[in-house]
């Protein structure tokens, strides 16, 4: 126990944890201007939304309706000839004994994209069944351009708050804790203070333990204040429980690994350089079998 307190107090007096802590302070309590600005960049007002249409039949109809949208760019290709570009979206269009139309939205203007061409795919729908002799729809759901502004500012609020902002102050903590832990072992083995330690009655295994137990418990609890922060702050948290539960595995096996490799490297830089790259390889990477970012987002998010 005495080692755990003497680690917590030297993590306390580290310059780059009490760094990161005020930065963190800062993103919560400058959330909502972070918000404007992003939604100042993204707005969906003056974008054009890139559209792949897909279809191997004839679209004069439907191209003609398409032209009349200012704000689709439409680029047509045929099922044999899929050439993906950088698009907003998708549309693929097979006719049958009916009409079947999907529609995939790869742009996170999502809100945005989907209600704009929802509204040149009515008129379409509208058409076609004019021309088979079946009877119009009452269709209700073309939004107005106010609707379509707010619900898209709606969605980048959402998806910023909840694919980085949420992450972001719960992927910090657990990194800061595996570079604190280097910070100070290498720091204690510089001084040699460690070979100190070794001369008292307790194992090196002890040792790393407790120090390992010290940068969980700072950085559960900066976790555990953030969720608490950002609930305060009007920000819907879904599984609360399940999220601090996975953060801490999480932050276990990554303290873990920074411990692992401090004792084999036995070098500040080296050991900060290598523990990066690994972590950032664990969390931006999608197509591990679990990935941490994807599974915190979810959980959130309900």
């Amino acid at each position: 126990m005495k080692i755990i307190k003497k680690e917590l107090m030297d993590i306390l007096q580290e310059k780059s944890f009490v760094s990161t802590l005020f930065m963190q302070l800062f993103l919560i309590a400058f959330y909502t201007f972070a918000i404007m600005g992003i939604l100042a960049v993204f707005s969906p007002t003056g974008h054009s939304i890139s559209l792949q249409v897909i279809s191997n039949q004839d679209l004069t109809d439907l191209k003609e309706i398409l032209s009349e949208n200012s704000r689709i760019r439409p680029y047509y290709t045929t099922t044999e000839d899929m050439a993906f570009d950088n698009h907003d979206a998708v549309l693929y269009i097979e006719k049958g004994s009916t009409t079947e139309m999907k529609l995939h939205v790869l742009s996170p203007r999502s809100t945005y994209i989907t209600s704009e061409i929802k509204k040149s795919l009515q008129q379409y729908e509208s058409l076609l069944r004019k021309k088979s002799g079946l009877p119009a729809l009452e269709i209700n759901t073309i939004l107005r351009e106010n609707d379509i502004n707010r619900l898209a500012s709606v969605s980048i609020t959402y998806e910023f708050t909840y694919l980085v902002i949420i992450p972001l102050l719960i992927f910090l903590p657990i990194y800061l804790s595996g570079v604190l832990f280097i910070d100070l072992l290498t720091e204690e083995q510089k001084r040699k203070t460690l070979d100190i330690l070794r001369t008292a009655p307790v194992s090196y295994l002890s040792i790393i333990t407790q120090k390992v137990t010290a940068a969980l418990i700072i950085s559960f609890l900066q976790i555990l204040a953030w969720v608490l922060l950002v609930t305060t702050r009007g920000i819907h948290i879904s599984n609360i429980p399940l999220l601090l539960l996975f953060a801490f595995i999480f932050n276990i096996l990554l303290v873990l690994l920074a411990a692992l490799i401090t004792v084999i490297f036995k070098d500040r830089v080296n050991s900060h350089i290598l523990y990066t790259i690994i972590y950032v390889i664990i969390v931006l990477t999608k197509d591990l079998p679990i990935n941490p970012l994807s599974i915190i987002t979810k959980l959130a998010m309900g």
